[in-house]
């Protein structure tokens, strides 16, 4: 209806009643109702968000499929948190999920841990307190949170995925140097790792060599 007759569709209010329906006991509808909200308000970068709104999707994220938990997951980037305790909740909600199989999911909590980090760190000219933690704070610890999970996944993971978590490894290492130095051993290149794992591995085991570790790999 949205498509074919957008003035009926605003005269129906179905965004008001699509956003009551996130309230739903019913996950799957409330992934629906996201998807849907999306696409209708695509123009102004996707469904509306507030701390109401974003709190009762993380606290009910344990009851939505894996589709689901992405769509949820995917809203995080856009929201920006009132204040540093707020952005510290919603990483405590979502840090169940880094314990999931679902490498989709994982990699999509990390880039929201470091929206968040984004977000609320300080920045050079914040009249904050001098213990607020920096925006480069925030992602060292974000890194070092995520570090097992993803480390877990990698000696888990098809080639395919394999590939695409070392290439994230690779970005988060530049990101914040030294956090994988000491899990060397997991990026030793295998005799039956395909030629584009090989390189992806070579490339990172050259970026964590320090003088400690650097004899055991060479």
């Amino acid at each position: 209806m949205y498509h074919l007759n957008k003035e009926e569709f605003d005269k129906a209010s179905f965004n008001d009643i699509l956003y009551d329906m996130l309230r739903d006991p019913d996950s799957s509808v409330v992934t629906n109702c996201i998807l849907v909200l999306n696409e209708i308000m695509a123009d102004s970068g996707g469904m509306a968000l507030n701390r109401a709104v974003m709190l009762h999707l993380l606290n009910r994220i344990h009851e939505f499929s894996e589709f689901g938990i992405l769509s949820v997951l995917d809203l995080v980037p856009r929201y920006i948190p009132a204040n540093d305790d707020e952005g510290f909740q919603i990483m405590n909600l979502l840090d169940p999920v880094l314990r999931t199989a679902n490498a989709g999911a994982v990699v999509a909590t990390i880039r929201a841990f470091l929206s968040i980090a984004d977000a609320v760190g300080k920045r050079p000219g914040d009249d904050r307190d001098e213990d607020s933690p920096t925006v480069d704070d925030l992602k060292r610890q974000v890194v070092v949170r995520i570090k097992a999970p993803l480390v877990t996944l990698l000696a888990s993971g098809s080639s395919e995925l394999t590939y695409v978590l070392l290439k994230y490894v690779d970005q988060l290492i530049d990101l914040c140097p030294g956090i994988f130095d000491d899990e060397y051993r997991v990026f030793y290149v295998r005799y039956h790792d395909q030629t584009h794992i090989k390189h992806s591995k070579v490339r990172i085991l050259a970026k964590l060599a320090n003088p400690d570790n650097a004899p055991d790999i060479v």
